[in-house]
């Protein structure tokens, strides 16, 4: 899906040079402007496709390795915050991918099979300009118009995937120190306390958390 949504773009300024720049900026600078970004992100995750996988085998490790009930519970909480956020967030950009590409096309076609007099009623397409090379409905704007829309509901829905995995790196990362914080206050309680054997609780308890500190600046 990345190469695909890379070679859209050269799709779409194709489309922007044959329209023009004042038509390009009315209508699908914007799509230039995203697929730029976009396909950059994509290319540099295609390039570092195993230093991905390795910083989604450490986010899963995270989920597996806290044992105590506290550990479980503060990361179970942040999790819930960050999908919940991340579910709204797909929600919204799902929603934009039906209203405006989906749904007016398909609208457009039904429309023009029952009535061909009925008006046009897309939006603007990131290959608009071929588009509008094609009488409405005919095959070649039906084609063109798939294409926009594909790759327009790709690079979206690619790009959800970026932004999360960065956004959830961040949140389990800050979780994972404030965890490191309380196991710190838990050793100063314990040194403060100078209970039986206290030296060799304080011993394991730095272990523990050198140990997650190492694992966490991985």
């Amino acid at each position: 899906m990345g190469i695909y949504s890379i070679a859209s773009l050269f799709v779409f300024v194709g489309a922007a040079i044959e329209a023009g720049i004042k038509k390009c900026m009315e209508q699908t600078a914007f799509y230039i402007v995203i697929g730029i970004i976009t396909s950059a992100q994509q290319f540099y995750l295609i390039c570092n496709q195993d230093q991905v996988k390795k910083i989604i085998d450490i986010l899963k490790g995270y989920q597996e390795r806290h044992e105590g009930k506290w550990q479980a519970d503060m990361f179970e909480g942040e999790s819930l915050r960050v999908w919940k956020v991340l579910r709204y967030y797909n929600m919204v950009m799902g929603s934009y991918n039906i209203f405006y590409f989906s749904l007016p096309f398909v609208v457009d076609l039904v429309g023009g099979l029952i009535n061909p007099d009925f008006p046009v009623v897309r939006f603007p397409l990131p290959t608009q300009q071929y588009v509008e090379d094609y009488e409405p409905r005919s095959w070649g704007n039906v084609l063109y118009s798939l294409i926009g829309i594909t790759s327009g509901i790709l690079t979206i829905e690619m790009n959800i995937g970026i932004e999360a995995l960065i956004y959830i790196s961040i949140i389990y990362t800050k979780t994972e120190l404030n965890m490191i914080k309380k196991k710190l206050v838990i050793i100063k309680e314990v040194m403060e306390r100078k209970g039986d054997n206290y030296r060799v609780e304080v011993e394991r308890l730095m272990k523990d958390v050198t140990r997650h500190h190492q694992s966490t600046l991985e």
